[in-house]
């Protein structure tokens, strides 16, 4: 006689059961995805800053006086050779 009320229980105890599996399962692809995204930002900007310090790394050489003084030398070398030739 009550068939029906057990039929709407167990319906209702599997809509309840999907929603909160499928849920769930958004919960932890939104969290896996934030995740993967800052893993990558992380790696990424780590990757850059060590190109970028590896960049300015010889550009400073040139602000030493002794090293202009000896590429002033050379280039004069090289002028007279070039004049003389």
């Amino acid at each position: 006689m009550f068939d029906w009320l057990g039929g709407l229980v167990g319906g209702l105890g599997s809509a309840m059961g999907g929603l909160f599996e499928n849920l769930g399962a958004e919960v932890v692809n939104a969290i896996w995805d934030g995740l993967v995204t800052w893993l990558l930002q992380s790696f990424y900007d780590t990757l850059a800053d060590v190109f970028t310090q590896i960049g300015a790394m010889g550009a400073e050489i040139f602000d030493l006086t002794w090293i202009t003084s000896s590429v002033r030398l050379f280039m004069l070398l090289g002028w007279t050779l070039f004049g003389v030739a």
